[in-house]
């Protein structure tokens, strides 16, 4: 796990767009988005999945919704959301990908022909 320093969200959280009421959670440009939009919502602190407090999941719950209403505009087919944990920062945190209508689908890299693509 990478450390508070090594953290890419740590280092870009001076980029935050938006904050919770009580600062616990922000919004911010994703460093290499998918599509325009891409933003992550994290706690403001270098806090991992497993040690995540109440009131911390709670602020991001609040910033989710207002992230995806600020990602989309009348040209967005859907938004996604997605945890992921690729890359161990050991940062929680939650992608906000805008879709515009006409732009390739997320679905195909998550889901083969005949349901979720993984390898057993």
């Amino acid at each position: 796990m990478k450390t508070a320093d090594e953290c890419f969200i740590c280092q870009g959280l001076d980029r935050a767009v938006a904050r919770s009421e009580d600062g616990r959670a922000v919004v911010m440009p994703f460093r290499d988005p998918f599509f325009e939009g891409h933003v992550v919502v994290a706690p403001a602190t270098h806090t991992d999945t497993i040690d995540v407090d109440p009131a911390t999941w709670s602020a991001m719950g609040t910033l989710i919704p207002d992230a995806i209403r600020g990602a989309s505009d009348e040209d967005t087919a859907k938004c996604y959301l997605l945890a992921l944990g690729d890359v161990d920062t050991g940062h929680l945190h939650f992608h906000v990908v805008p879709k515009k209508n006409g732009d390739v689908s997320l679905g195909q890299y998550v889901f083969g022909p005949e349901g979720w693509n993984v390898s057993r």
